[in-house]
Formats: C-alpha cells, structure tokens, sequence
C-alpha cells in the first residue's frame, strides 16, 4: 500500500489568471498521480482539500472537479472525500491551494 500526499499551489505549479478550472483540476490530480507512476503503483482512491478564494462561483468548482474526476478516471482512480475552505484575508491571500492524497 503506498499512501502520498503533495500540494499545488496557484503561482508555484500553475497560474489561475492562465488556466482554466478544467485544466487546474487536471494538473492537480496528474501531478499527483504522476508520484504514483514514480512509484510503480496503481492508485485507486484520492482525497483533495482546497482553498479557493471567497466568492468563488459554484460553476469554476464544478469545472474544476470535472477536470479532476476526469484526469483520476484515467487510471480507474475515484475521488473518495477531501474538504474545502473559502480564503480570505485572515489566511494571509487570495492564491488557490489544493493538497492532495493518494492511495494506492
């Protein structure tokens, strides 16, 4: 069983004022499934936890795990749980954050 766990973060390993939704919840879960080909491991369930900026609409989330399942899809990997927060002020920006999990 081999268990990892990474972040990506907006301006380090991707540019929200660049890419879509779609294609930053792709980068997410390639990024993180690449680990598991390094690895020799076939993953078979993520979590994902993100923070995005207040007042983010529902439709960049949906379009954003749209590009995630569907990356995870790939490699017959299921999102299986996570969490969310909103950032604003008192978490020090407005950059989005995902951390990742996957097992395999």
């Amino acid at each position: 069983m081999l268990l990892g766990v990474d972040q990506v973060l907006d301006g380090v390993h991707f540019d929200s004022s660049k890419h879509s939704p779609f294609q930053i919840g792709q980068k997410v879960m390639n990024r993180n499934l690449s680990d598991c080909a390094a690895m020799a491991c076939l993953p078979v369930a993520a979590l994902v936890c993100w923070a995005l900026p207040r007042g983010t609409d529902s439709d960049y989330v949906k379009q954003l795990y749209t590009g995630m399942k569907q990356a995870a899809e790939v490699f017959g990997c299921q999102i299986v749980g996570g969490g969310h927060r909103g950032l604003g002020s008192e978490t020090g920006g407005e950059r989005s954050n995902f951390g990742f999990e996957a097992e395999g």
